[in-house]
């Protein structure tokens, strides 16, 4: 099964995506390309390398240019894309709104002392 691997080079570094096409998808990569689920899977090929935004008229120059050279015989392909600095920031976790520091943190305090609050003077007895 020949494997096709899009090297993508952004700034300094290099994204590596092998695919292994099978019969017709040899000779019509495009059908391939097309199918959701194969453009899920090279979306999240990307993020897991690194690449955590990328838009859509990115993702598809990088499958136009993948398809042309694979067409063209080219088991390997490099493909310069031009990202903005943030789409190698993961993207920020979502905090819930109730949750507590140990929540967040998996932090369980050894000992803590009681706290508790008087409603109407807002100061703490310890």
């Amino acid at each position: 099964m020949p494997e096709y691997v899009a090297v993508i080079k952004i700034t300094h570094q290099e994204i590596r995506l092998p695919v292994t096409l099978t019969g017709t998808h040899e000779d019509y990569p495009e059908d391939y390309f097309r199918l959701e689920k194969h453009q899920s899977l090279l979306r999240q090929c990307l993020q897991e390398q690194g690449i955590y935004q990328i838009e859509d008229a990115q993702f598809k120059k990088l499958i136009d240019e993948w398809i042309g050279d694979i067409k063209e015989g080219r088991k390997y392909s490099a493909i310069a894309l031009d990202l903005p600095p943030d789409a190698m920031t993961p993207p920020p976790t979502p905090i819930p709104p109730n949750s507590k520091p140990s929540d967040i943190f998996n932090y369980t305090p050894k000992s803590s002392p009681s706290i508790s609050y008087e409603s109407d003077t807002n100061q703490a007895e310890f």
